[in-house]
């Protein structure tokens, strides 16, 4: 079975609706830039979280996914850009060390890995430390807040002509850069929370 999905909020809501596929007896087998395919299974059988990898470099990523898998998780790699092409470079703000640099192919429209478990008695926690979390939560906040802000300027300038936009483009703009701000405060909340509360077990 195929189903074609796009997520705003990549890592929370993709997770769990991976995991009510699950729920229903669905297993993932493959996923392409807006598409998944899933196998039946026994319902419940497996679980799935997404983990964010952008900021890592290219050879970290491969290191990280090689120890997942030695955990005995199968891991697929998935987007967050809707891109269909191919010899691009980015430049990743918010990326640690050669992280800063994506490229295809490379690390760009792999930014993120999707886990699956086989379900047992033990949750599937792939973060346990609370200012581990706290940090993965404010990378993921600075990765929708850079494309907000430039989706906010240009239809900001398309509203005072500096820029040719029809009307029409700058209303989906707007609801995009709402979108991705709202996931941005979304997930800085998080890291906050996190945060505080790594201060409260120290």
């Amino acid at each position: 079975m195929k189903k074609i999905r796009y997520f705003f909020d990549f890592i929370d809501t993709q997770a769990k609706w991976l995991n009510k596929m699950a729920g229903d007896g669905f297993r993932l087998v493959s996923c392409r830039t807006l598409t998944y395919t899933f196998e039946r299974c026994s319902p419940g059988e497996f679980e799935y979280a997404v983990e964010f990898i952008a900021d890592k470099s290219c050879a970290k990523a491969n290191e990280y996914k090689q120890l997942l898998q030695g955990f005995g998780y199968r891991t697929f790699e998935k987007n967050i850009n809707v891109n269909f092409s191919v010899g691009k470079a980015r430049w990743r703000p918010w990326g640690k060390g050669a992280g800063q640099f994506a490229t295809a192919p490379g690390t760009y429209n792999h930014e993120l890995l999707i886990i699956e478990k086989r379900r047992g008695s033990e949750p599937l926690e792939l973060h346990t430390n609370m200012q581990d979390m706290s940090l993965c939560c404010q990378t993921i906040s600075f990765s929708y807040l850079r494309p907000a802000l430039l989706i906010f300027a240009f239809g900001i300038a398309g509203m005072f002509t500096l820029i040719s936009l029809p009307l029409w483009s700058v209303v989906i703009l707007s609801i995009i850069g709402v979108a991705l701000m709202c996931s941005a405060i979304k997930y800085f909340s998080l890291a906050s929370k996190y945060r505080k509360e790594s201060k409260i077990i120290d």
